[in-house]
C-alpha cells in the first residue's frame, strides 16, 4: 500500500555501502533476536514510511467510508422526510375522503327520504284521482251533453250570422239600386231652373248640365275659392 516511494533495500545498501559484504544482513545469534534498535536504519525507515503510508490510506479510506456514509444518512433523512411528507397528504386525502363520503351517505339518505315523501304523495294523489274520477263519472257525462249543446247552438248562430250577413249586402245592393232610380225620376221631374244670359237653353245645354256650366263660372271668377277649399256641386236644377 506504499505509494512509489519504497526502494530496494538492497539497492540501496547497495548505493551506500562501500563493500558488498553490508548488503546482507547480520544472522541473528541464538541468544540475541532481531529488534527494532538492531535493524538498519535504512530498513527502520522504510518500515516506518510504510506505516504511515498504511496509516495515511487508512485514515483516508476512512474518512471517504465516513462521508459516504454521511451522503448516504443524509439521503436517506430526506427519503424519510419526503416518505413524511406523502404519508401525511395520503392521510389528508384519506381525511377528505372519509368526509365526503360522510356527506354523500347523508345526502343519499336525505334522498332516499325526499323520494319516500313523493310516493307517499303520489300515491295519494293517485287515490285522491281514482276517487274523482268516480264521482265525477255522471258530471263528466252531462259536462259533455252542455258542451255538445252549446256546440250545436254556436253553429246556428254562426248559419244565422252568414245568412244576415248576405242578406245585409243584399239590401245594401238595393239601396243603392233605389237611390239611382230615385236620382233619375228626380231628375226627369224636375226642370232646371238656372238661366244664365247669353246662353241658349238648347240640347247642348241640357246634356251638359247646369252644373258643368256653374263649376265653370266658379273656376273662371273665383280661382282661389276651390284652392283653399273642395268645392262640389252636389245638385243643380
Amino acid at each position: 500500500m506504499a505509494k512509489g516511494k519504497r526502494k530496494n533495500p538492497t539497492n540501496r545498501n547497495q548505493d551506500h555501502s562501500p563493500s558488498s559484504e553490508r548488503s546482507t544482513p547480520t544472522p541473528p545469534s541464538p541468544g540475541h533476536p532481531n529488534t527494532t534498535e538492531n535493524l538498519d536504519p535504512d530498513l527502520k525507515t522504510f518500515l516506518m514510511m510504510m506505516i504511515e503510508d498504511i496509516k495515511k490510506d487508512f485514515h483516508k479510506s476512512l474518512k471517504e467510508l465516513q462521508e459516504s456514509t454521511a451522503k448516504e444518512l443524509q439521503a436517506l433523512k430526506e427519503k424519510q422526510e419526503n416518505t413524511a411528507k406523502q404519508v401525511e397528504i395520503i392521510k389528508e386525502k384519506q381525511e377528505n375522503t372519509s368526509k365526503q363520503v360522510m356527506e354523500m351517505n347523508k345526502t343519499i339518505l336525505e334522498v332516499k327520504g325526499e323520494v319516500d315523501t313523493i310516493k307517499k304523495t303520489q300515491s295519494e294523489a293517485t287515490l285522491e284521482i281514482e276517487t274523482l274520477g268516480k264521482r265525477s263519472g255522471t258530471i263528466d257525462a252531462s259536462i259533455s251533453n252542455r258542451i255538445q249543446e252549446m256546440e250545436e247552438r254556436i253553429s246556428g248562430a254562426e248559419d244565422s250570422i252568414e245568412n244576415i250577413d248576405t242578406t245585409v249586402k243584399e239590401n245594401t245592393k238595393c239601396k243603392r239600386i233605389l237611390t239611382q232610380n230615385i236620382q233619375v225620376i228626380q231628375d226627369t221631374m224636375r226642370r232646371q231652373n238656372l238661366r244664365i244670359i247669353g246662353i241658349d237653353e238648347n240640347e247642348d245645354f241640357q246634356l251638359k248640365g247646369p252644373a258643368n256650366i256653374f263649376n265653370k263660372i266658379i273656376e273662371e271668377n273665383f280661382p282661389n275659392i276651390k284652392k283653399e277649399m273642395p268645392m262640389i256641386i252636389q245638385e243643380a236644377y
